[in-house]
């Protein structure tokens, strides 16, 4: 989602806590990508999201294991 952040210039899910993002990316939910008006740069981000929720999906379920 940095890649949103850096892009858009705010911070994704602000104002909610740890936990609720969590519950977020495990579902799936992303960020209004309808902020980033050009097709091509929106593509690219959302490209990036789909695979950067995979990784963060596994890492929060490996940790939750550990814990």
């Amino acid at each position: 989602m940095m890649i949103w952040e850096v892009y858009v210039g705010r911070i994704p899910f602000s104002g909610l806590s740890e936990r609720e993002v969590e519950s977020k990316i495990l579902k799936d939910e992303r960020v209004d990508l309808d902020e980033i008006s050009q097709p091509d740069v929106r593509a690219l981000v959302a490209g990036y999201l789909v695979a950067g929720s995979q990784v963060e999906k596994l890492l929060w379920v490996s940790r939750a294991v550990g814990e």
